[in-house]
């Protein structure tokens, strides 16, 4: 069964209590037996590579971590990366603060975070993949070339999955865990289920509270030690949702979520005393799926969703403070941060589809379309900036739709030790932006951008002897401008009417030897890649 996108997985809670240790244990005997599923089925005996294997001795250049070895730990997403060979990751504070991931070298939006197969496209200040408990993860997939059909999304080469655990039947579960800095995570679940009639609900979510006040140095005064006494990160998330199964389709899903945060603005140049973020996420989901649909061997899976967004800056301070506690002059007539007071309340709603259809020819060889569209509509709200700047913010509404259509075909060669991924994506965009600079001398001036790009990428797996597989792919892929980008706040960043797509193209190349009972060791594994980048 396919996973369900983020919402709905937020409620598949299996925890254990939480013991602070953050050291990766060796793989045991059993870590490596449970790469290799055994079923047993009365007499019969089915073997089965886990899907972790399948990954890792796939076509694709990937890094696949086993989450469960780190349930029941006090340890986050982000610091279970840092682990990862070829990956970087740089962090501007504690919980809740912004978060760079690295990829052989691609960092920021060139790098996609997706949940189960589902592209993450959330603003600053929504909810980040590390706000999901490491006890909610089945597996954290690090894509370091091509990014597989499936996912849909416009990646430059470097992407990151997060599967969710998938838990079927009725449970009741939470987890609590206390950390320094006041650092404070639960989560809990509800879920109930009946099997007469196929049918599961539950309720569930989880809470992240971080007062991040330690002590650091200051990157631009000599001997000033700074408290970063105003960088407090709190969020709290509620889900009901549900399933049906058999019952037109192998599975209807659906979830209702409710997501809220609010973080403090730590300064580091200067001291930053009043100034906020906050945000508010409500989200509508709907998925189907359904195996052998319309005709024998053929996949599909539709995803529907409705978020809508609220983001605020909170900036209204009249008087501004040095680190000592003595007074400063504001940077403008009022505010912290930019010298304009704010009191924002911008909103973006979105519409996504995904759909995906899968075909089998048997033998290994297999087609697989994709198309994941999003539709955004930006409306910035903010009476305070508006009044000090002679102009309604609330006058430059945007909006842009994005597309992403992917053809790709599966095949293997020689009882299975030749595989190949071969594909290609056409890229569609379709931007209308209201200029503020424009619109300043009368009425707001709306701009269309739109148009189109088409890529490639081939992927292919050897393995000539046993336990050893020679890859290689290459990529031409584009990046979409998302919604940061296109649209501006209205106020400190600018909206973008000529922007265009990035154009990336990467090669990758290795070699890995994977194996079991190896000189006493129950599991050995080494790899190594060369990889080219042209942006």
């Amino acid at each position: 069964m396919t996973h369900t996108k983020l919402y709905l997985a937020l409620l598949a809670l299996a925890v254990s209590p939480v013991f602070a240790d953050s050291h990766q244990p060796a793989p045991t005997e059993e870590d490596a037996q449970k790469r290799s599923e055994r079923r047993n089925i009365g007499k019969m005996t089915v073997e089965d590579d886990s899907e972790e294997l399948k990954l890792t001795r796939g076509p694709m250049p990937v890094s696949v971590i086993d989450a469960e070895r780190f349930h029941g730990r006090n340890i986050s997403l982000n610091e279970v990366l840092k682990r990862v060979a070829g990956v970087r990751l740089s962090q501007e504070g504690g919980l809740g603060s912004r978060s760079t991931i690295a990829i052989h070298g691609l960092e920021g939006k060139r790098v996609k975070i997706f949940i189960d197969g589902s592209p993450l496209n959330a603003p600053d200040g929504t909810l980040g993949i590390n706000d999901i408990p490491i006890q909610l993860i089945e597996r954290i997939e690090i894509y370091k070339g091509v990014v597989p059909a499936r996912f849909g999304g416009d990646a430059l080469g470097g992407a990151v999955n997060v599967v969710t655990r998938d838990f079927d039947g009725t449970w009741i579960d939470t987890t609590l865990s206390l950390s320094s800095y006041d650092t404070q995570r639960f989560s809990g679940v509800f879920t109930k289920k009946w099997e007469e009639i196929g049918l599961e609900i539950g309720f569930g979510g989880f809470y992240n509270h971080a007062a991040n006040d330690y002590v650091m140095k200051s990157p631009f005064v000599d001997g000033l030690k700074i408290r970063r006494d105003h960088d407090e990160f709190e969020s709290i998330l509620y889900v009901t949702a549900g399933k049906i199964e058999d019952r037109w389709f192998d599975e209807i899903s659906w979830e209702i979520v409710r997501y809220e945060s609010s973080k403090e603005i730590q300064g580091i140049q200067e001291n930053i005393q009043a100034a906020k973020n906050e945000s508010t996420l409500n989200f509508i989901g709907l998925d189907f799926e359904k195996s052998d649909f319309l005709i024998e061997n053929l996949d599909f899976e539709y995803g529907l969703g409705r978020p809508e967004l609220t983001l605020s800056l909170i900036d209204k301070a009249d008087t501004c403070f040095n680190f000592d506690g003595t007074e400063r002059a504001c940077p403008g007539v009022a505010g912290e941060i930019d010298g304009i007071p704010h009191d924002s309340e911008d909103e973006q709603n979105e519409l996504r589809h995904d759909l995906n259809l899968h075909y089998s020819f048997g033998g290994g060889h297999g087609i697989n379309f994709h198309v994941n569209s999003q539709y955004s509509e930006f409306k910035p709200n903010d009476p305070l900036a508006s009044e000090e700047l002679g102009y309604d913010i609330g006058a430059f509404p945007s909006e842009r739709t994005n597309t992403v259509t992917t053809l790709s075909l599966e095949s293997a060669f020689l009882d299975q030790a030749l595989v190949t991924d071969v594909g290609v994506k056409y890229y569609s965009y379709d931007y209308t932006i209201t200029s503020e600079q424009r619109s300043l001398s009368g009425t707001p001036v709306r701009t269309r951008n739109d148009g189109d790009e088409s890529g490639h990428y081939v992927s292919l797996r050897y393995s000539p002897i046993p336990d050893v597989y020679l890859k290689a792919s290459y990529e031409r892929a584009f990046r979409l401008p998302d919604s940061g980008e296109a649209f501006g706040d209205g106020v400190v960043i600018t909206s973008s009417t000529g922007i265009e797509p990035e154009e990336g193209k990467n090669l990758n190349i290795g070699i890995l030897f994977d194996r079991f009972n190896v000189a006493g060791m129950p599991w050995l594994k080494a790899e190594a890649t060369y990889f080219a980048r042209d942006l």
